[in-house]
């Protein structure tokens, strides 16, 4: 008996149960399927490589910003506004600043978005 083969349900041995597959039915089935609902999905932590080209993608977006700023001002778009300048270029540069570092502090998007916000008024 020791030479006959698993059964066709037999998983290793600390391998943990699979979700029950449902079939498709209709639209909402094959969108649910589509977005993996009730799919055993596990986030894998970003590398350090992952953290670098936020953080440069960060940057290149911040040199953007301030270069978006210089040309809307060449163009008065800033001439009736009431604040100075440079809390321009620093709204527009602080902005990028949840994009360089959305892996490794996810709250600092909502910190900065909500603090721009505020001072702007």
């Amino acid at each position: 008996m020791s030479d006959a083969p698993p059964p066709a349900d037999a998983r290793r041995p600390g391998t943990p149960p699979s979700a029950p597959s449902r079939p498709a039915e209709g639209v909402a089935g094959r969108v649910l399927d589509w977005f993996g609902v009730d799919s055993d999905w596990e986030r894998v932590p970003a590398g350090r490589d992952a953290y670098r080209r936020d953080l440069m993608l960060g940057a290149a977006f911040m040199v953007f910003a301030a270069i978006s700023v210089e040309l809307g001002r060449s163009m008065g778009l800033f001439d009736g506004t009431r604040h100075p300048l440079w809390l321009i270029f620093v709204f527009g540069v602080v902005s990028m600043v949840p994009l360089a570092w959305r892996r490794r502090y996810p709250w600092c998007r909502w910190c900065s978005c909500t603090g721009c916000g505020w001072a702007s008024g």
